[in-house]
């Protein structure tokens, strides 16, 4: 457990340090007016050796003592997302974002606010927000910026928009070097065989689960996924293979959850 500040007392905090007493609002400071903080890059290198304890409580330091400070406002709603605190991470990103100051991040920030909108229960936000960041002019796309706006067209029943955008995730990740990344698009295989699978296209259904199965061979989802393709197209024995696997996996994990006491 982390010891952390709620987010409503540093978000007063930052904004009043944008009003003037008269309560009119003040132009907030440009990045050369905010010194910034040597302790954000040692909390960042915290951050990337995956000591995201130690990182909580230097970023809880650094927000407390600078709330004027808008990286460090951005980095308090990183660790906050990273425990899943999706709407309290939303908070501290509007404070980042609402200062008004550059710093190396901030193209991200629509990118993070995305996600904790959508998480929140928020999809309109989720939907500008994301946006807001596929369209600025990058040189380095994310393939799960597109996947997210293909949830996000999903769940409002678009299903032609997020064919395309999860077909766009597919694209980014397979021509990527990286291996883990094409590997974490396994999802937008399997999302783009439910968009697919909704439109009647249920061969090209297949083919999606297909790759998604290669690509995580022991995906519960998928298999469950390719039993529901093959039932619907008639072809029964492959059909029965699929739920065999998928039922053998759901028990392996039954069994790992349950410490094999079942």
């Amino acid at each position: 457990m982390f010891l952390l500040l709620g987010p409503a007392s540093c978000t007063d905090e930052a904004r009043d340090a944008a009003v003037d007493r008269d309560g009119s609002r003040v132009p907030p400071p440009s990045s050369s007016d905010v010194a910034d903080d040597g302790r954000i890059e040692v909390g960042r290198k915290l951050l990337k050796a995956g000591r995201y304890p130690e990182a909580a409580v230097l970023f809880e330091t650094v927000v407390a003592q600078r709330p004027d400070l808008a990286r460090a406002n951005f980095y308090k709603g990183l660790i906050l997302q990273n425990q899943k605190a999706h709407s309290s991470a939303l908070g501290w990103y509007e404070v980042a974002r609402d200062l008004g100051q550059e710093f190396p991040e901030r193209d991200l920030l629509p990118y993070y606010m995305a996600w904790c909108a959508y998480y929140s229960g928020r999809p309109r936000d989720a939907r500008l927000e994301i946006d807001r960041f596929l369209g600025r002019t990058t040189d380095s796309p994310r393939a799960d910026a597109h996947f997210l706006k293909g949830l996000i067209h999903f769940d409002a029943d678009e299903l032609e928009e997020a064919q395309l955008s999860f077909a766009s995730a597919i694209e980014i990740a397979e021509a990527s070097s990286d291996p883990e990344q094409v590997r974490d698009m396994t999802r937008a295989w399997v999302r783009q065989a439910d968009v697919l699978m909704r439109l009647g296209r249920n061969r090209q259904a297949l083919g999606s689960i297909d790759r998604a199965v290669q690509l995580a061979p022991d995906l519960q989802e998928a298999w469950f996924r390719k039993y529901t393709i093959h039932s619907r197209l008639g072809e029964d024995a492959a059909a029965d293979e699929a739920r065999a696997r998928w039922q053998e996996l759901r028990s392996e994990l039954l069994d790992a959850t349950s410490g094999g006491s079942r």
